[in-house]
């Protein structure tokens, strides 16, 4: 067993680890990210927009000015030039510079409103950026001889920055998407040999696409490569550029912002981690996906035979720790657990989620342990699911509270049912396997009716006799009383149903039980129901005798089985006492049979039978009639024929106790000293 639960815990670990991301987690990853930052870049470069540009001129101006930077951007080698600006068609109003002399500007010409049309074919082939607005095509910007096939092929790039939450807002975690047009793939591929497919192994799912956590530099100014950072007003000046600054196999990001604005034109500011309140630009931020690309230092999530085994093997030890008692063992397992993985990735790339694995190590070690406990608590537990009655169970565990039901004094309505022939048909059953199967049957089928349809509270099986009771409250009593009355009639139906398929079950079950006598059992069995109400005591019953019960002593439970036992003499299968059925709002659907007196009880009282539904009106005073005239002269004046709830049988049965001297005179009642 414990390495079942060790197997099903590391299994449900590694699920949690694979498949789901927990925000804390996350924030702790990105924390070690920036506490190992880079200090430089190998493959990219910014070029943002300084203090030198004169600040009379808007970013829409400058276009003209980052045409002029990314032509001579490429001619130093650069590679590819990713243009971070969303391009909006001209028109003759709007003025755009074409270089700076100096700290002035130079406009273009009015006429020539296409802010790119200086770069060549080739040169724009290398510039990446994103759709421009309305779709507007490339020609408006550069040249109306510009190749259409050319203005087909291509490829525009998603800058966004980080994953986007389900809000739509973005997140400040480390993500960075990658999809086939994301910024940091397109810069990586154009720059580096290595193309998207190499990345796998560090991508893992970001909603619908992939994702990398992205390894943080440090903030531009700390940067010591002077080609790491580039200025405007330096790479947009009208003469020749005044130095030579190589940029072979660099990819340029330009950014439309100052390095110290919190904003960009295009990209998505992202504060530089968690605990930190200064943003970085979403061009610092994708130079860093892109660095993380090419370079593959990002954390990487291992696969999940490593995690399978790194849980599986923390969570073996704290099992047999646990079970062999040694707490301080696997106390310190567990401290020792947890140190590693907040210490893991800082020194390797592979993410073990440490705050994810410490929880799930300690609900590990918590399962095993409450394993442990249930397993060798099983057996008590088994005797108390059937210690306690279903709707008590259920009762206990919303209220939480078994005291409410225990050592009372409380009104309840009592249901017995009771086999007719048990003794002949036991004697025929003579194997005591078919014996046990016959009555675990019958109380299977009584028991699923009444307990599970009719919320009936079990009170025992004895012999071949099943009680059953309701608790009666001021506010449910109607309730109550009508739910048994239901349940008796239920049970009424379903006899015959009941004991056509028990006997096909013995009959498969029981190869040397011949057709005579099936026949012979299926003509003699039956069973009867008797339903009485009263006060009752509801407790333990041998708490201190090595058996113990829950359950209700009193006289209703008697007075049912007396009841009851009438079944085997009247033609009826139910049978209620007086006080029950004076519960009733209607009593039309009961008909009474006898006035009697049992042992035990002071008072005569009425026994009902149920009326069948389409009875005659005048059933009720037919009977009367009759049982005056047996109780008068013991002979009926007229002959009684078969009613629908009264028989022949019925009447015959009370001559008989009048011959035998059951009928009291002065009590006015039929008297029993003892079950029929």
């Amino acid at each position: 067993m414990c390495l079942s639960v060790v197997f099903a815990s590391v299994s449900f670990s590694t699920f949690i680890s694979e498949y789901m991301g927990i925000n804390v987690d996350d924030l702790y990853h990105d924390w070690v990210l920036t506490q190992t930052p880079r200090d430089s870049w190998t493959h990219t470069s910014i070029l943002y927009l300084d203090d030198g540009v004169p600040f009379s001129i808007s970013r829409k101006q400058t276009i003209g000015l980052y045409a002029l930077a990314i032509k001579r951007l490429i001619a130093q080698g650069a590679e590819a030039v990713l243009f971070d600006g969303t391009l909006y068609e001209y028109n003759n109003i709007t003025r755009i510079a074409e270089c700076l002399n100096g700290a002035e500007i130079k406009w273009k010409n009015e006429l020539d409103m296409r802010p790119l049309s200086i770069l060549t074919q080739e040169e724009l082939s290398r510039v990446l950026m994103p759709k421009p607005y309305n779709n507007v095509p490339l020609s408006v910007f550069v040249s109306p001889f510009i190749d259409f096939g050319f203005q087909r092929r291509y490829q525009y790039v998603d800058l966004s920055a980080a994953k986007m939450s389900e809000s739509g807002t973005s997140s400040i975690l480390r993500h960075q998407l990658l999809n086939k047009n994301s910024g940091a793939t397109a810069l990586a591929d154009r720059i580096s040999a290595v193309k998207h497919d190499d990345f796998s192994e560090g991508l893992f799912q970001c909603s619908t696409d992939s994702c990398i956590r992205v390894r943080q530099s440090k903030s531009l100014e700390e940067f010591q490569e002077p080609s790491s950072v580039l200025t405007l007003s330096e790479w947009s000046q009208c003469d020749a550029l005044g130095k030579n600054v190589r940029l072979d196999g660099k990819a340029i990001i330009l950014q439309f912002s100052n390095l110290t604005e919190p904003t960009d034109l295009h990209l998505t500011p992202l504060s530089h981690h968690f605990t930190d309140n200064k943003l970085i630009s979403g061009a610092h931020f994708l130079a860093d996906a892109t660095e993380t690309l090419i370079k593959k230092d990002m954390p990487i999530r291992p696969s999940w035979i490593v995690v399978f085994s790194v849980f599986g093997l923390v969570a073996l030890v704290l099992a047999f720790a646990v079970l062999y008692g040694r707490i301080r063992f696997s106390l310190g397992i567990l401290m020792a657990a947890l140190v590693f993985n907040f210490v893991a990735p800082f020194i390797t790339s592979l993410e073990l989620w440490p705050f994810s694995l410490g929880v799930l190590i300690f609900l590990s070690v918590f399962a095993i342990g409450s394993t442990v406990a249930v397993y060798q608590n099983s057996k008590f537990i088994g005797v108390m699911k059937s210690y306690l009655p279903m709707e008590v169970q259920k009762q206990v565990m919303v209220g939480g509270n078994l005291g409410q039901y225990v050592n009372r004094k409380i009104s309840a309505v009592v249901l017995l049912s009771d086999l007719r022939a048990y003794t002949e048909i036991s004697e025929k059953l003579e194997n005591p396997q078919i014996l046990f199967k016959f009555l675990n049957y019958y109380f299977k089928s009584v028991t699923g009716i009444v307990q599970n349809e009719f919320s009936g509270w079990l009170e025992s099986y004895s012999g071949d006799q099943i009680t059953f009771y309701w608790p009666i409250l001021d506010e449910n009593e109607t309730e109550t009383v009508e739910l048994v009355e239901q349940a008796a009639n239920h049970l009424e139906r379903e006899f015959d149903n009941i004991f056509n398929k028990l006997l096909l079950e013995i009959k498969s079950s029981y190869v040397g039980l011949g057709s005579d006598s099936l026949a012979q059992i299926r003509g003699k069995i039956g069973a009867g129901v008797g339903i009485s109400y009263g006060e009752v005591f509801i407790g333990h019953l041998g708490k201190n005798s090595g058996v113990m019960k829950f359950g209700i002593i009193g006289s209703p439970i008697n007075d049912a089985s007396r009841i009851e036992s009438l079944s085997k003499v009247f033609s009826s299968d139910v049978f209620a006492t007086e006080d029950f059925v004076s519960l009733m709002l209607s009593q039309e659907r009961w008909l009474p049979l006898i006035r009697l007196r049992l042992k035990g009880w002071q008072n005569p009282k009425w026994v009902f039978i149920h009326k069948r539904h389409d009875a005659p009106a005048n059933e009720r005073d037919i009977w009367l009639n009759a049982i005056k005239s047996i109780q008068d002269s013991g002979t009926l004046d007229k002959p009684i024929t078969n009613l629908l709830s009264y028989t022949v049988r019925d009447a015959e049965v009370l001559l008989d106790w009048y011959n035998k001297g059951f009928w009291s005179e002065d009590e006015e009642c039929w008297r029993l000293s003892q079950k029929v």
